[in-house]
């Protein structure tokens, strides 16, 4: 039986390696605690600019990897949507390059009357965590040198649905990456309990959360 001091020695040691590790999102090396009982720890977890598109497109952009911010697919003169994500780092905040296409006409005996257009758009925002979902604030949108009234409308509608609409949530997919209930045969399974994202940022290569949790070994 493991005296108390070794006990708490061993649990700071835990503690510090748990500080210092990245765990990339396409090759996830899991830290589970040897000792049941430990206390939670807060791990920092690197979520790569890739891996942050795929989650992103699973879960914003959804109709045929389209994010629709005004109306639907069956929509024929009354629409507007971003396709083909692109996400890369700029300082401390997101770059998502994107497709912006959008009509705003009427549907007159069968033809659209009225104004669209379609242009690719550079969209920067400072990513924060809610909760367990990540939102945006601090946006900025440029729609690379185009004017125009409806692009200027357009412009604006973005920077206003991107700050309160567009969210995704990344603590279930980190939850499930470390989650283990059953190891393969001969050797242990584990369990992610009380898992909570506490903050994240933007580095060159990826967005880092900071997240506390408390692991069974079973």
């Amino acid at each position: 039986m493991m005296d108390r001091a070794k006990r708490l020695r061993l649990c700071a040691h835990v503690m510090d390696c748990a500080k210092r590790l990245r765990l990339c999102a396409h090759s996830v090396r899991v830290l589970f605690l040897l000792l049941a009982g430990l206390p939670a720890l807060a791990v920092e977890i690197d979520v790569s600019f890739d891996a942050l598109e795929k989650i992103i497109g699973a879960q914003m952009f959804t109709e045929e990897g389209r994010r629709y911010v005004k109306g639907s697919k069956t929509a024929r003169c009354s629409y507007a949507y971003l396709e083909n994500p692109h996400i890369s780092g700029a300082g401390d905040k997101l770059r998502i390059s994107a497709k912006f296409s959008g009509r705003s006409a009427l549907d007159m005996f069968g033809s659209c009357v009225g104004m669209g257009d379609s242009f690719d758009v550079t969209i920067l925002a400072t990513p924060y965590a809610s909760g367990g979902a990540v939102m945006f604030k601090d946006v900025e949108v440029d729609p690379h040198g185009r004017r125009g009234f409806y692009i200027d409308r357009v412009v604006a509608e973005l920077r206003k649905s991107f700050s309160s609409q567009f969210k995704f949530n990344i603590d279930q997919e980190a939850k499930r990456l470390l989650d283990f209930p059953e190891g393969p045969p001969g050797s242990l399974g584990r369990k992610v309990d009380n898992f909570k994202m506490e903050s994240l940022w933007v580095t060159k290569d990826a967005v880092v959360l900071k997240v506390d949790f408390h692991v069974t070994v079973k």
